[in-house]
């Protein structure tokens, strides 16, 4: 079982798990950024007060959160491992999933000081929409270039 607990929260993108900001990312992640928040904060259905309070506090959690991420981060291919370093990334691996886990209720705390519940809840929602909506866009991205069609 931890097998698969570990190799499927290795599987997850971590295209949003970078704590550099997107302004020294480039203009592309910078422009995904953007539209990431645009697009939970209609599904939210934010006010613009709402959304002055969510952001700051929901960029602060996302900061810290991609800093435990990195912390744990294995440095080598899971294939290169030997079974004792393996078997201490797994140990990590749950150290990490502990310290996210406190996190989390320390931010869900803050959250719910800013916004209710009904629209706290939506959050994970649509962000797992959006970043649905970005993997397909880059593998159509992908069978266009293998069919010959250039990016526009």
């Amino acid at each position: 079982m931890l097998v698969c607990l570990f190799g499927a929260t290795l599987a997850q993108a971590q295209f949003f798990d970078d704590p550099e900001p997107a302004e020294s990312q480039g203009p592309i992640m910078e422009r995904v950024r953007a539209q990431r928040i645009a697009f939970i904060t209609d599904q939210m259905k934010l006010t613009p007060s709402e959304s002055e309070r969510f952001w700051p506090v929901m960029r602060e959690f996302e900061n810290k959160e991609a800093a435990v991420r990195k912390k744990y981060r294995l440095t080598r291919r899971i294939d290169d491992l030997t079974d004792a370093e393996a078997e201490e990334a797994l140990n990590n691996r749950l150290k990490m999933e502990e310290e996210l886990l406190t996190l989390k209720r320390e931010y869900a705390g803050k959250l719910l000081d800013v916004l209710p519940g009904r629209k706290l809840i939506l959050y994970h929602k649509a962000d797992l929409e959006f970043k649905r909506m970005i993997l397909e866009r880059a593998g159509q991205l992908r069978r266009n270039n293998r069919n010959g069609f250039k990016n526009n």
